[in-house]
């Protein structure tokens, strides 16, 4: 598989080429997560992943990271 070319992970992996360059992050509670991110200025996107586990991601926005797409999704 690979990610359509209009995508976010297709822009990274036509920029970084093939790699480590994407983190996801399980957490108890998405909502406290992205209450969280807004108290400290942290830009996210929630992103629907098309699948059902997870069927919704944070997406940090990779201005604010390394040059690294770092998601947050919800355990199990």
């Amino acid at each position: 598989l690979e990610p359509a070319p209009d995508s976010d992970e297709g822009r990274f992996l036509a920029r970084w080429g093939p790699g480590i360059w994407h983190a996801r992050i399980a957490v108890a509670d998405l909502d406290a997560k992205a209450d969280d991110l807004r108290e400290r200025g942290t830009p996210f996107t929630e992103v629907r992943t098309g699948f059902a586990d997870p069927e919704v991601v944070l997406r940090i926005d990779p201005a604010a990271t390394p040059a690294c797409l770092f998601e947050f999704c919800a355990v199990g």
